[in-house]
């Protein structure tokens, strides 16, 4: 861990051990402590899969609030701790969630629960880019081609949602927001 910070922040050891720095953080302690209650009420320190809590203040990125069901240390013959910051770690993030929030603005632009789209498996966006090009993705499992926006929530369809964001367009090209969002 030291040999981290040094490189990373061209600290030596002797800064890191002597005393005398200040650690500034972003983080909200009571919504810090509200995080670690839900993710240990959720599930307890140890379980085999992970509870994760992450808050980020919007418009500034600053993290609030990051809480998991483990202990950071390097006991590798302990399920409670972990080296890898699961906060952070690709596939561990909000996923599903936003579907619901896809289908909110979607609704909010007049699109119903009935809404079908037919999507191809994998299916590119038109709209949104990641690093490669055209962001994509894939549903886990078989999926009909065609659903309506009811099924794709509790099937939890990958491609209808992203289909769905590309109908809505980007939300930089969006000249307000609708009244109940501001």
């Amino acid at each position: 861990m030291l040999s981290h910070l040094t490189g990373t922040l061209g600290l030596t050891t002797g800064q890191l051990e002597g005393a005398g720095l200040t650690v500034e953080t972003t983080l909200d302690p009571a919504m810090q402590r509200a995080g670690d209650a839900a993710v240990l009420n959720t599930l307890a320190i140890g379980d085999p899969r992970a509870g994760i809590y992450t808050a980020i203040e919007p418009g500034t990125g600053r993290v609030l609030a990051m809480s998991v069901n483990r202990v950071y240390g390097l006991d590798e013959t302990d399920p409670a701790q972990t080296t890898v910051n699961l906060n952070l770690a690709a596939g561990q993030g909000a996923g599903s969630t936003y579907k619901v929030f896809t289908a909110a603005a979607a609704m909010e632009a007049g699109f119903g629960l009935r809404h079908e789209l037919t999507t191809s498996d994998p299916y590119v966006s038109t709209v949104y880019r990641d690093g490669d090009g055209f962001y994509d993705v894939q549903n886990a499992g078989r999926y009909p081609r065609t659903l309506d926006m009811e099924r794709a929530l509790y099937m939890s369809s990958n491609t209808y949602f992203l289909a769905l964001e590309d109908q809505l367009g980007s939300v930089e090209g969006r000249s307000a927001w609708p009244s109940a969002w501001a």
